[in-house]
């Protein structure tokens, strides 16, 4: 984790302002857009899809000699949530959300090409109240090309 300085601490607020904006965005997603715009959708975009893969690859094995910057973030969820940023000089590449409630962890992770938003991928973890007890675990990917989702 990176020790916050005064450049620090600007790229958090900037990083409390990008949780928002992200928040609100992937919940405006448009519909499937590959680049051929004359595409038979029925076939998928395989093409972008595996691009988007090796994208998200990249970042996560680089992840941990990225920069990193984490919020504490307020009001969000009941027991807390976090805000993970991990930037390649001053880009960045991924965006980490964590939330925390007695029955379990949400975590969202947004994959960033070219400053633009390619994958968005979300795990929810159940757990029992009463123990740490893992009832289930509910996963959802998105791919992203232009603003519209692929897949």
């Amino acid at each position: 984790m990176t020790t916050v300085g005064l450049k620090e601490e600007r790229l958090g607020f900037l990083l409390v302002l990008l949780v928002g904006f992200v928040q609100r965005a992937s919940s405006q997603l448009g519909e499937c857009c590959c680049r051929d715009s004359f595409r038979d959708h029925s076939m998928g975009c395989d093409v972008e899809i595996a691009d988007i893969r090796a994208t998200y690859r990249s970042v996560g094995e680089r992840s941990e000699k990225l920069d990193r910057i984490v919020v504490e973030l307020q009001g969000y969820a009941v027991e807390g949530a976090r805000a993970t940023g991990y930037f390649s000089a001053l880009t960045l590449e991924k965006l980490r959300l964590e939330y925390f409630a007695e029955s379990g962890k949400r975590v969202e992770d947004f994959y960033f090409a070219d400053s633009s938003l390619v994958f968005m991928s979300s795990t929810r973890q159940l757990t029992s109240p009463m123990t740490p007890e893992l009832l289930g675990v509910v996963e959802n990917r998105f791919y992203v090309l232009n603003g519209g989702l692929i897949q």
